[in-house]
Formats: structure tokens, C-alpha cells, sequence
């Protein structure tokens, strides 16, 4: 709802600011190597970050502790989206993969290869069935969710 931000730092932790006062409201701490990606779930109750420990992690946002941890990548984390019904999360990687998983259980889903460099980036389309992945080999792919394909 625009009240807050979220940072990553290489210092290995998120931060959620107050953007009317420009003050720190909470850390989220557990990565082992500094937070290279961040996102808000649609209703801004969690936050997802994707670090160079080669996972990426749901976290409640008025708690701040950590509730799901996604593992299963072999490179760092670099980009992290939620859907826009926040069903699922997405993550791209270091190692030319983006996943999909269920944002609820932190279950992978499944594994969207096709990249042959870094996926850069990651988003969902507005209704959530196609996702879409950047690449550090010159190419954007547009991924069914529900098939993989």
C-alpha cells in the first residue's frame, strides 16, 4: 500500500523502512550471504528474499522472523517475485534456472530450464499463469506456469 520498503543488504539482511519517516521498522535476519533480491507479497503481509546462499526466504513482515525457506537452487538467488494472487513465488538463479513453488509450503513446483546464462529477473504476468524470466544470454522467455513449457 506504499508505506513501505524493502532493501536488501550485503550486510545478509532485508530491511522493511517506513517511507513517510525514512526510519528502519525491522531486520529480517538469517542469510548466510548478503540479500540480493526482494519482493512484497500482494497483500503485503510477507516478504520474499532471494540472497547469494543459494536460497530464497518468505518472511512475516509484522514478526519479521522467517516461514519458509526455499533450497533447492545451485547458484545464488538473484530475483524473487510473488504472483499477484500470491499463490506462487518464482526465483532465478545463478544457475540458469528459474522455480516455481507453492508460496504457502515453500514446495518446488518445478524447474523452468531453458536459459544458458544467469536468470536475471523474474515476474508473473497479472493473471498469474505465465511467467516470465531475463537472462544474461540475450533472452527473455514467457513460461506457461501451469505446464512448465
Amino acid at each position: 500500500d506504499g508505506r513501505w520498503a524493502l532493501t536488501g543488504s550485503f550486510d545478509k539482511t532485508a530491511r522493511l523502512w517506513d517511507v513517510a519517516t525514512g526510519k528502519e521498522i525491522r531486520r529480517l535476519e538469517g542469510h548466510s550471504d548478503f540479500v540480493y533480491s526482494v519482493a512484497f507479497s500482494p497483500d503485503g503481509r510477507w516478504a520474499l528474499t532471494g540472497s547469494y546462499d543459494k536460497t530464497a526466504r518468505a518472511w512475516d513482515l509484522a514478526t519479521g522472523t522467517e516461514i519458509r525457506r526455499l533450497e533447492g537452487h545451485s547458484g545464488a538467488v538473484i530475483s524473487v517475485a510473488f504472483s499477484t494472487d500470491g499463490r506462487w513465488a518464482l526465483t532465478g538463479s545463478f544457475d540458469k534456472t528459474a522455480r516455481l513453488w507453492e508460496a504457502a509450503t515453500g514446495k518446488e513446483i518445478r524447474r523452468l530450464e531453458g536459459h544458458s546464462d544467469i536468470v536475471r529477473s523474474v515476474a508473473f504476468s497479472s493473471d498469474g499463469g505465465l511467467a516470465l524470466t531475463g537472462s544474461d544470454d540475450k533472452i527473455a522467455r514467457v513460461w506457461d506456469v501451469a505446464t512448465g513449457k
